[in-house]
């Protein structure tokens, strides 16, 4: 398998690509601030992270038979 770099023959930094994707984002309508997380997302983001998590195990059991 060949990485980015090599099929694209550039150097690709991870701030590149960063950036790229921002102003893709912002260019598809997207609204980007650097407000601080508030309660509400931390609580949607920690349940979220949480399912991941048990989904993540459930498919470790299965693997490990």
């Amino acid at each position: 398998m060949a990485s980015l770099e090599t099929l694209l023959n550039r150097e690709i930094k991870v701030q590149d690509v960063m950036f790229l994707l921002l102003y893709a984002l912002k260019d598809l309508g997207a609204n980007l601030n650097m407000d601080p997380i508030t309660e509400d997302e931390w609580t949607r983001y920690e349940g979220y992270y949480d399912k991941m998590l048990e989904r993540n195990a459930k498919m470790n059991e299965k693997l490990d038979f």
